[in-house]
């Protein structure tokens, strides 16, 4: 009995004697049901991703126009609007300094833990009372940017949306393949005890439906940005839903078998 996709994922949900009929469909088929699974769920569960990147995206724009001077980066030199110094400390000891009319010395980090000083040829970066960084600014003179360029990039970001779908779903795939590699071995031991007739091949194929409550209830938790779950109490807990839906499967192929033998 040939059954269509979506009647795959009902019955690979509530129904364990589908597991026979699993068991009949090549290897082939299971992969590409996996595949059609994540490739559905996986683009659900990036909506959240797309969602934080566009409310960040939106964040540093509203921070740049409101907060940051007008500037202009041409031929290695920077300069920036206003009054110098801008000096902002923090309250963890550590302080930014912008200075482009070289009022400011850059020895004025010596009284800070670390700090970041900013002239117009060059960037000072104090790790710590050993460690600087220094960055000249000429390095960079075939540059020329202002304020105006650094909002347009932020505007054209929104092309990564693609990127974070594509790349997510694709990892979203390669990460379920895996795990039910894993899922296969542990579930060896769940049918050494139910004794069905099945090699890993076979098992591993099973596995590959058997992931589908597991898959969904992790799109639901990216969705709703479920926080609070360690990675481990995450994953075992897929791992046992995995278990239990393969271990029903088990005894249906199991008592399927034993069916057949009786009526030889």
């Amino acid at each position: 009995m040939k059954m269509r996709f979506i009647s795959k994922i009902k019955n690979s949900i509530i129904n364990p004697k589908a597991y026979v009929e699993f068991l009949k469909e090549s290897g082939g088929k299971a992969v590409l049901y996996l595949f059609l699974v994540t490739l559905i769920l996986g683009c659900i569960g990036r909506i959240r991703t797309v969602y934080d990147f566009a409310n960040l995206r939106d964040k540093a724009k509203d921070a740049i126009n409101k907060e940051v001077r007008d500037f202009k980066f041409e031929n290695g030199k920077l300069s920036v609007d206003g009054n110098m110094p801008i000096i902002i400390k923090e309250d963890d000891g550590s302080v930014f300094i912008i200075d482009t009319a070289g009022s400011t010395p850059e020895s004025s980090l010596d009284q800070y833990k670390k700090g970041v000083y900013v002239s117009d040829t060059k960037i000072i970066n104090k790790k710590n009372s050993s460690q600087k960084e220094e960055i000249n600014l000429s390095t960079y003179k075939e540059l020329t940017f202002e304020k105006s360029d650094v909002l347009k990039i932020i505007d054209k970001a929104k092309v990564f949306n693609i990127f974070i779908i594509i790349c997510g779903t694709a990892w979203f795939f390669l990460k379920q393949f895996i795990f039910a590699l894993f899922t296969a071995l542990l579930a060896l031991i769940v049918n050494a005890f139910i004794k069905a007739n099945v090699n890993f091949g076979e098992v591993y194929k099973l596995t590959l439906y058997a992931l589908t409550v597991p898959i969904i209830l992790n799109t639901l938790i990216d969705v709703a940005s479920i926080t609070g779950l360690g990675a481990w109490a995450r994953w075992g807990t897929y791992w046992v839903i995995a278990l239990i839906y393969l271990g029903f499967g088990f005894k249906a192929i199991r008592d399927s078998q034993q069916e057949e033998l009786e009526f030889e």
